[in-house]
């Protein structure tokens, strides 16, 4: 089970539901996940919330992966509540593990993963959402800024940025370190030693003026990169 907290709103979900066609081998792949989802404001009882982790865990597939995601939305769904239907989840997956133990079934081949999705965009400050984590045993926590991958034709996405390293994106040419450094200049400055300057007030410009030259030596810029 994992408990995700991104910066996303829903409907940023729902993107990623409809871009995942356009990735046959990824971990939403339509053609090896079944994936079904609710709104957690929308579950009326504590009944019916445990009649759909009941049924999502007995329940077989011809996909080889099965995927239920609960969104939440602390503005319309309490603390409380959260915590409560992730309790019911625990509760329902101990279940399971337990009668497949004694009577192994076809659901028991499956991989079956439950997900809390609670969307925390910024808002109004009279209508700001926050949450309080905690961890239980078989809760995985996970924070996404964007659940979105990217928009294409850009040099880089969210899932690029999250698995490859800064070193290798400049040595594979998808970063351009030149333009960083002119871009982020006063951020490099801070790395930058200089020759001594006594001149107090000159320091900072003086400073400037020595990195802008070195960042105009082609030879230079190339050694750094």
């Amino acid at each position: 089970c994992t408990l995700l907290l991104t910066y996303s709103p829903s409907s940023h979900f729902d993107d990623v539901l409809y871009e995942s066609k356009d990735y046959p081998d990824g971990p939403l792949s339509v053609k090896s996940t079944s994936i079904s989802h609710l709104q957690l404001g929308e579950i009326t009882s504590e009944r019916i919330m445990k009649t759909h982790f009941a049924t999502f865990y007995s329940s077989t597939s011809d996909k080889p992966c099965s995927l239920l995601v609960i969104q939440c939305d602390p503005l319309t769904s309490s603390q409380t509540l959260i915590d409560h239907a992730r309790h019911i989840c625990t509760q329902e997956y101990f279940i399971y593990q337990n009668r497949e133990k004694e009577n192994p079934t076809a659901a028991s081949q499956l991989r079956k993963h439950v997900v809390f999705l609670v969307h925390l965009p910024p808002g109004l400050k009279q209508r700001q959402r926050e949450f309080s984590l905690d961890f239980q045993s078989i809760w995985q926590a996970l924070f996404v800024d964007d659940l979105r991958a990217g928009t294409a034709g850009h040099t880089l996405d969210t899932i690029d940025m999250l698995k490859t390293s800064a070193y290798d994106l400049v040595a594979s040419n998808r970063i351009s370190l030149s333009k960083v450094l002119n871009s982020r200049c006063q951020y490099a400055l801070s790395c930058c030693t200089v020759p001594s300057i006594q001149d107090v007030i000159a320091y900072y410009s003086e400073r400037i003026r020595i990195y802008r030259i070195l960042l105009a030596d082609k030879e230079f810029v190339e050694f750094v990169e």
